[in-house]
């Protein structure tokens, strides 16, 4: 029975829709649970007092014993709802696990085994066998790999490409063969399996392989380097020059696999479909194509982390692993910082990926995250490393900090934007907010292209923005034309219900919203976040309030340069005054009308 794609991708974005719902429900679970705690250690308070009050008094007190006897059937209720809130957590849980296997068995139903496709090429390998009086044998292993079935409508060509390739261009002529003591018969196999969230497809050859030499004099010749730079050209550089138009070390045109054109043809069909494709090659030999290509997984588990301050996501199953070392472990080598693992240098890739024009989730705006390892965090003097490896390749990314760990739903970018190809799309958390997720495969892959195409400038890092060649620039990100920035407002308030309603007043009004629980986290969003062009705060919150919050603010911002609101329900004259003479932008005391605020807000920004 044949299932319509589309219906599948569907289901699964459904089930991806209802993931991400569950997260928020386990998240407000999470808050409703600190909330408790809270009315609980209130509870406990004040029965203690009662307690002593009724020992004072000698139990005199007409009404204490009352108050006692329903203070104690307070503290019951409170059980009670701790123990719902528990049990609730329970089932969210469990419906996560449903909706994972929901989602794996749909995946699965979209997926196809290779067979088909990969049987169309003996027959082409017999023919051209025969015609070119080449004896060449194909081995297939795995056909019964299974990819999506939207991919395996795409991957004919560039296999064509590539066994063409290896028949015309790697598998000697059967004279050369035996002189070389190998079997007349050349052999290419076709090899598919499973690793990790990537399907490979690999297509070697036991033929000639890459003469290197070839190549670098190819270059020459063609004037994309000089002879003193091909000198100093690696393996890794030489075989990137294959993927350049009309590149070829063949004299001859042959019509069979043409000149060069297949292996560009191929990279970008492969590149397209969210896969990578690599070549390797032993001279004499023979040589090994790499295609890895991604399964469609809508719920992941991914890894949340800080990067300078802001968020960022990547599957667990793209890291090799994390690492906390101290700065004294990064060494700089050749121009480029790099980490030793083991016998193996590590490069640090730059944190290029903020180099878009999005907004992206602030550190502070997660505050009910889980943090793991907080001893290694902005304020420790050890690093902390992401190590991304595929293959033999490994690269290190220095974040912050990491925040948690958690199956999201993964969401594909708007036609309207050209994100970088290292970011897969983007995934929401519990509290609404979208965070970018990265692709650590592509990642690895973009930076060990740009090491091998371009020469080190020098700097620090492996630099992902380097001046590229003109097929490289178009993976560089856009900014979005055409699209209005949003003020934004950042609100700060310690009552979770008041910055949420307010929240939802300024969006409606067509503000961006950042919050902040109280002065201090307040500080830190101005920091981290250059949107920032209006902020309304509370005056009474813990830890800093924010009339401290606006001495503190003043210094670095001018009233005229960022206004803030004070929003309170302290109405008395005194409060008001000090406002004043801190520069606060305006005062309105609780309860006010929406209206007034937004007007008085706009009316600030637009001086």
């Amino acid at each position: 029975m044949r299932v319509d794609l589309d219906r599948l991708e569907m289901l699964a974005n459904l089930v991806g829709e209802l993931a991400t719902q569950d997260n928020s429900l386990l998240l407000q679970n999470q808050q409703s649970q600190t909330s408790l705690e809270t009315v609980e250690k209130g509870w406990n308070r004040f029965y203690q007092l009662m307690v002593k009050l009724q020992d004072k008094t000698g139990g005199r007190l007409e009404l204490g014993q009352t108050i006692i006897e329903e203070i104690v059937q307070i503290g019951e209720a409170i059980d009670d709802l701790k123990l719902f809130n528990k049990q609730s957590n329970q089932i969210l849980k469990k419906r996560q696990q449903t909706l994972q296997k929901a989602e794996r068995n749909i995946t699965e139903t979209r997926m196809l085994s290779l067979e088909s496709l990969l049987n169309r090429f003996p027959r082409m390998i017999r023919d051209l066998s025969v015609r070119e009086h080449k004896p060449v044998k194909l081995d297939l292993i795995g056909t019964n790999t299974l990819v999506d079935k939207a991919i395996l409508e795409k991957l004919y060509d560039p296999l064509v490409h590539l066994v063409r390739n290896a028949f015309d261009h790697g598998i000697e002529e059967a004279e050369i063969r035996q002189n070389r003591g190998k079997p007349e018969q050349g052999k290419i196999e076709i090899a598919a399996y499973h690793r990790g969230d990537r399907t490979y497809i690999e297509v070697r050859d036991d033929g000639g392989g890459i003469d290197l030499e070839k190549v670098r004099k190819k270059a020459i010749d063609k004037n994309i380097v000089s002879p003193t730079e091909a000198l100093e050209l690696t393996p890794e550089q030489l075989y990137e020059m294959l993927f350049l138009p009309a590149f070829s070390t063949k004299e001859k045109v042959s019509e069979i696999s043409g000149r060069g054109m297949g292996l560009e043809a191929v990279r970008r069909q492969i590149e397209s479909l969210k896969g990578t494709f690599t070549l390797n090659s032993e001279l004499g030999k023979g040589t090994v194509f790499t295609l890895r290509l991604p399964w469609k997984l809508t719920i992941t588990k991914l890894l949340v982390f800080s990067l300078e301050g802001s968020l960022f996501a990547i599957p667990i199953n793209n890291l090799s692993s994390i690492v906390s070392i101290s700065p004294e472990e990064i060494e700089v080598e050749e121009g480029k910082r790099i980490y030793r693992a083991g016998e193996k240098k590590v490069p640090l890739v730059q944190s290029m990926l903020l180099n878009y024009n999005y907004p992206l989730t602030p550190v502070a705006d997660f505050q009910d995250a889980i943090v793991f390892n907080s001893s290694v965090g902005r304020f420790s003097n050890k690093v902390m490393l992401l190590l991304i490896a595929q293959d033999s390749d490994i690269i290190a990314l220095k974040i912050d900090r990491v925040i948690m760990e958690h199956n999201l739903t993964i969401k594909p970018f708007g036609k309207g934007l050209n994100p970088p190809p290292y970011l897969s799309g983007c995934t929401i958390l519990g509290n609404g907010r979208l965070l970018p997720v990265i692709d650590g495969v592509q990642l690895l892959e973009r930076s060990r292209k740009l090491n091998a195409v371009t020469k080190h400038s020098g700097g620090n890092f492996l630099d992902l923005n380097s001046p590229l060649k003109p097929r490289e620039l178009e993976l560089m990100p856009n900014k979005m034309e055409g699209v209005a920035t949003l003020p934004t407002v950042l609100v700060i308030d310690d009552s979770l219900t008041t910055r949420q309603t307010l929240a939802t007043t300024l969006q409606k009004a067509g503000f961006n919203v950042i919050q902040a629980g109280d002065g201090w986290e307040g500080l830190a969003q101005l920091q981290q976040n250059f949107l920032i062009r209006a902020v309304i705060c509370d005056v009474e919150m813990p830890n800093m309030n924010g009339l401290e919050f606006l001495s503190r603010c003043r210094q670095e911002y001018p009233v005229d340069k960022l206004p803030v609101l004070m929003v309170t329900s302290r109405s008395s004259d005194r409060y008001r005054q000090l406002a004043k003479q801190l520069k606060s932008n305006g005062y309105l005391t609780k309860p006010y009308l929406d209206k007034e605020l937004i007007n008085l807000l706009c009316s600030c920004l637009n001086r």
